[in-house]
């Protein structure tokens, strides 16, 4: 089957109105985007009140595949997202500095913390990895060797009497 662009298919149907179905009424806005300029200041305001960029979609009855789509084709909607996306976060942390503060009856932490872990990427802790490579292991070797073993035994943790180590002599 042939794939044509929006022009295509509108320079043919326009061209050719004998292959038009029966009852068809062919109208160009039909084709058009359902986007509209004034979506990205109400895109702002939506999430500005904490809301997700995702249920805007429900607000203007889109679905979430063609916002998506918007945000490739329209710089001004990728910025309004971008700002809406401060917007919100702005709106859960005065949220929950209110809430800390004990300045919103029934505040509930658990809910507050994981909504900021789902949707900021808060992580209760960091994890920290040091990939490293020894080149030259020799010269590492000697150096090691040149350390009094006492100095060295001083450094390392004793192990506790559940240890299944065992002492070399």
């Amino acid at each position: 089957m042939a794939k044509f662009t929006k022009q295509q298919f509108v320079d043919n149907m326009e061209k050719l109105p004998s292959q038009k179905p029966e009852g068809f009424n062919f109208d160009k806005r039909h084709l058009r985007s359902k986007y509209r300029p004034e979506f990205c200041q109400a895109l702002i305001d939506h999430m500005a009140s904490g809301l997700s960029w995702q249920s805007f979609c429900g607000v203007i009855v889109v679905a979430l595949a063609t916002t998506k789509t918007w945000l490739d084709q329209h710089s001004d909607f990728f910025d309004a997202k971008a700002i809406g996306e401060g917007q919100a976060r702005l709106y859960w942390e005065k949220l929950g500095k209110l809430g800390g503060m004990g300045q919103i009856k029934d505040f509930n932490a658990t809910v507050f913390i994981f909504t900021m872990k789902n949707r900021f990427n808060w992580s209760d802790r960091t994890d920290l990895r040091i990939d490293t490579t020894v080149t030259d292991y020799k010269a590492e070797f000697s150096l090691l060797r040149s350390i009094p073993r006492q100095e060295l035994l001083a450094l390392v943790k004793k192990p506790d009497n559940n240890s299944t180590m065992k002492k070399v002599n």
